[in-house]
């Protein structure tokens, strides 16, 4: 994307990153294999993270029209992959900002395996949850791409 953000990602920061991943989406026709590292649900965990935390950045608005972006850019996915950063086996850095992965894993969580922002409409995407090792993960993936 070319963008630098500041050292603490913000509001701003996160609903910039959904609108770019939002655009590249549109950009495949149906039935295109394609792999994103994030969904569109990412940012909206992250962004509720910031105010579940109560960082400066934090922005409701900004939250309420990821809200929005997301409920459609789903509708462009089949499948989401939920990876779990407290079952699984993730190198993370020293300079992660732990508290903040552990309340948007939670979220994610909310989000994606309990529906908690209704976003998952009519079965679209589905979402599966894997763990383990990446060998494991893997395997769990084939099995439900079949």
């Amino acid at each position: 994307m070319g963008e630098s953000f500041s050292t603490e990602p913000s509001s701003d920061d996160f609903l910039q990153q959904l609108e770019y991943h939002n655009e590249r989406l549109q950009q495949y026709q149906p039935g295109s294999q394609v792999v994103f590292e994030r969904c569109s649900i990412d940012y909206v965990a992250y962004l509720q993270a910031l105010i579940d935390l109560k960082r400066h950045s934090a922005d409701v608005v900004i939250l309420n029209q990821s809200i929005y972006l997301a409920r459609s850019a789903l509708q462009l996915v089949d499948i989401v992959i939920f990876l779990s950063a407290k079952r699984s086996h993730i190198y993370v850095p020293d300079e992660e900002d732990l508290e903040l992965r552990a309340a948007v894993d939670t979220n994610l969580e909310r989000f994606l395996l309990n529906d908690g922002l209704d976003l998952l409409t009519d079965g679209r995407p589905v979402v599966l949850e894997v763990c383990g090792t990446i060998e494991q993960r893997l395997k769990m993936i084939d099995l439900a791409m079949v």
